[in-house]
């Protein structure tokens, strides 16, 4: 079904037509007047009013977005010309929004933050989950759907899309879950009346990847005399996230003004950092002790960490892993994934781990951070129910 547009002038005033094979022509007013001498009939433009023009631009794209929008939405059950001409001319008042233009509007919102409450690698995190989505509309040919036009369906299709495409069940996950983010951020902006996907999908428990206890001494422990310097800035970094739970991006954020003593506690010092990475514009803040394994790295560095690029830091660690034969694919975030389990392992609480973490419930903490191991289980049981001598 091919829509064909075109305004001409008729007493004074510009008027569109919209036609179509096999159909009933449409033919409207627009309320914008025009002489016939200042008419192009063959560009169907004004001579001099570039108000005018603007808005027949315009309104020839919201036709062509709508059309376009329809034939996707009722391919069993065609629309007509006089439901184009109800839905685009008669709700005129309704905020006419484009899919992509709030995607990218979310994405600037997101990128004003960083620096203030989001990590620049966070955000990044948020732009390749936004990518994949806008390849879903290239790949399905639906870039002129209207945001007030999504629904479960469609958002059920880039579940599919994803998970075929560009990973598997929980990256699907977490792309529906920024989906619904866009569109309350729509709903906030005004550009949309409601929220019109709610569809999502639970997260699948997957194997943690870590070092035990052992396996840190083992890393640590091991020669690299040899490697180049960067490899044993590498080395120290991994290190001092295994005994903090820092994320790769916080490392450069601990400094000495992060660290406070507490005379009247037990352990003495702490390091105090507020992590950016979150939706709402709320820092968490992270209180973590300072073991004395992470007192020597930072006195070594003297509380400066070098700067690290991911790519290269994540090959000197699988550099160091190969060394200590480590047969574990181990990347920077595993290194705060190994402080939860090397406290876990040694008794802490998963409470109090969950606060070292900055997570906002110990749920989270459980799910993708620390491994109840059996070992932990049997001295638990054993303080409990064991022989007392």
């Amino acid at each position: 079904m091919r829509l064909k547009i075109w305004f001409f002038i008729r007493n004074n005033s510009i008027t569109c037509k919209l036609s179509s094979t096999n159909q009933k022509r449409v033919e409207f007013v627009t309320g914008m007047r025009c002489t016939p001498e200042n008419w192009d009939k063959q560009k169907e433009r004004t001579k001099n009013n570039t108000a005018d023009n603007a808005r027949i631009t315009e309104l020839r794209a919201l036709f062509e977005q709508r059309h376009e929008e329809l034939l996707i939405l009722q391919k069993h059950n065609p629309h007509t010309l006089r439901q184009l001409f109800n839905e685009v001319w008669k709700n005129k008042e309704t905020a006419y929004t484009s899919f992509l233009v709030l995607i990218q509007e979310w994405q600037d919102y997101l990128e004003s933050r960083v620096g203030t409450d989001l990590e620049y690698s966070t955000f990044k995190s948020y732009k390749s989950k936004l990518n994949n989505i806008r390849d879903f509309v290239t790949f399905t040919k639906t870039k002129y759907l209207n945001a007030n036009s999504w629904n479960d369906g469609i958002a059920m299709e880039l579940e599919s899309y994803i998970k075929k495409y560009k990973g598997g069940h929980n990256h699907a996950e977490k792309v529906l879950s920024q989906l619904r983010e866009v569109f309350k951020f729509g709903k906030k902006k005004k550009y949309i009346v409601s929220v019109p996907v709610e569809h999502s999908i639970k997260r699948l428990p997957v194997d943690l990847v870590y070092l035990t206890a052992k396996e840190i001494k083992r890393f640590a422990d091991v020669d690299i005399s040899k490697q180049a310097p960067h490899v044993q800035k590498a080395k120290d970094g991994f290190l001092l996230q295994c005994y903090t739970g820092v994320a790769f991006a916080e490392l450069t954020r601990i400094t000495k003004d992060t660290i406070f003593e507490t005379p009247k506690l037990e352990w003495k010092e702490w390091i105090l950092i507020k992590r950016k990475k979150t939706k709402k514009r709320k820092l968490k803040p992270c209180i973590i002790p300072v073991l004395p394994e992470a007192k020597k790295i930072l006195e070594k560095y003297n509380y400066k960490i070098p700067k690290f690029e991911n790519g290269n830091y994540n090959l000197a660690i699988a550099c160091i892993c190969t060394l200590a034969k480590i047969k574990k694919d181990i990347s920077s975030h595993n290194g705060r994934k190994s402080f939860g389990n090397y406290l876990s392992e040694l008794g802490i609480s998963n409470e109090s781990i969950s606060k070292m973490y900055g997570h906002s419930n110990t749920q989270i903490t459980e799910n993708s951070y620390v491994e109840i191991r059996q070992t932990r289980i049997a001295r638990e049981i054993n303080q409990v129910f064991g022989k007392k001598e």
